[in-house]
Order: structure tokens, then sequence, then C-alpha cells
């Protein structure tokens, strides 16, 4: 079982807000696993850094629209 930060059921479609934990080797094995076991059920994982979401919110909710197919 995962929890996700965020998702959104019509698009399929997982936002994951990263801090600096995710960069340690152990995190990044488990994020690529979990990613890949969301990937099988056919939805999309979107990561996101804390910094873009401190620095440069537009930019974000640009990549986030992009996932959007309508």
């Amino acid at each position: 079982m995962y929890v996700l930060d965020f998702y959104c059921p019509a698009e399929r479609l997982c936002i994951e807000v990263d801090g600096s934990v995710h960069r340690a080797a152990e995190a990044i094995a488990h994020d690529h696993i979990r990613d890949a076991t969301l990937a099988q059920l056919d939805i999309k994982t979107l990561r996101i850094s804390n910094h873009e979401v401190d620095k440069n919110i537009e930019a974000v909710l640009q990549k986030i629209r992009g996932c959007f197919n309508r």
C-alpha cells in the first residue's frame, strides 16, 4: 500500500512533492519500485521537488497541466 501526496483519479495522475530525503540511494530505489507499481496500475507519477514548488510554482503548475489529457 502506498500513500500518494496528490492524486487525480480522472487523469490517473499521481503528483509527488519530494524533499531532500528522496535523494538518498535507498529512497531512490524505493521510489523507483513505487513508480513502477503505479505504472502497472496505469497511474502516471509526476515528481516535483520541494525546491521547484518554493522557487517557481508557475512552472510546476505548467508541468501538472501538461500531464492532463483534456
